[in-house]
């Protein structure tokens, strides 16, 4: 109780866990007007739609009562099965509630993996300079047609707009031109990005 009396002086939500099986860690002490839910499923057991049921009954009530904010994330061990379980959660809201539904952009992440056992790409000098020189905005607009870039794990998305930690620099080529920096680190001489 210390807990929560501290959380909600200091104005700190807390995360609420809906596991299969460990109800009783899905606690429901709100300590802010939002709300960020961890529902972990069980490969599409009935009674991960039961539960899915609950929640977007208990949803809809503290919208009611004031809540101004719901964030619902949903995994399971098999990631496989989480898109259908959301697709349900989120045709019975719209059903049953859609003024309290807002949308965001499909989150997913897509990476390009390199490989760093190769000599030339061993040196995060190289890779970095090979990063900056993507266009990740071009191939979004371009390939993956709605898509947002990002150059962190995750886009933008609602509130949260992380610190871009990689951005396409058009002039960072004329400072360390992933060309040469390969050249130059395939010559086992390490250049000065």
């Amino acid at each position: 109780m210390e807990l929560l009396n501290t959380l909600r002086e200091l104005k700190i939500g807390a995360i609420i866990t809906d596991t299969a099986g460990r109800r009783d860690c899905a606690h429901m002490d709100l300590t802010v007007p939002r709300a960020f839910i961890r529902f972990v499923g069980n490969s599409l057991h009935p009674t991960d739609y039961t539960r899915i049921d609950d929640w977007v009954n208990r949803m809809h009530y503290w919208l009611q009562q004031g809540m101004e904010e719901i964030y619902f994330f949903m995994h399971m061990h098999d990631e496989a099965y989480s898109p259908e379980l959301t697709v349900y959660m989120v045709d019975k809201i719209k059903a049953e509630h859609p003024e309290f539904l807002r949308q965001e952009p499909y989150v997913a992440t897509d990476f390009v993996r390199i490989n760093t056992t190769r000599k030339e790409l061993s040196d995060r000098r190289v890779r970095m300079a090979l990063s900056k020189a993507i266009d990740r905005k071009l191939l979004c607009d371009h390939l993956l047609q709605g898509n947002i870039p990002c150059g962190t794990i995750s886009p933008p998305m609602g509130d949260y707009n992380p610190d871009q930690i990689v951005s396409y620099d058009p002039e960072a080529p004329r400072h360390c031109s992933p060309k040469r920096a390969i050249r130059k680190a395939a010559a086992s001489r390490v250049s000065r990005c």
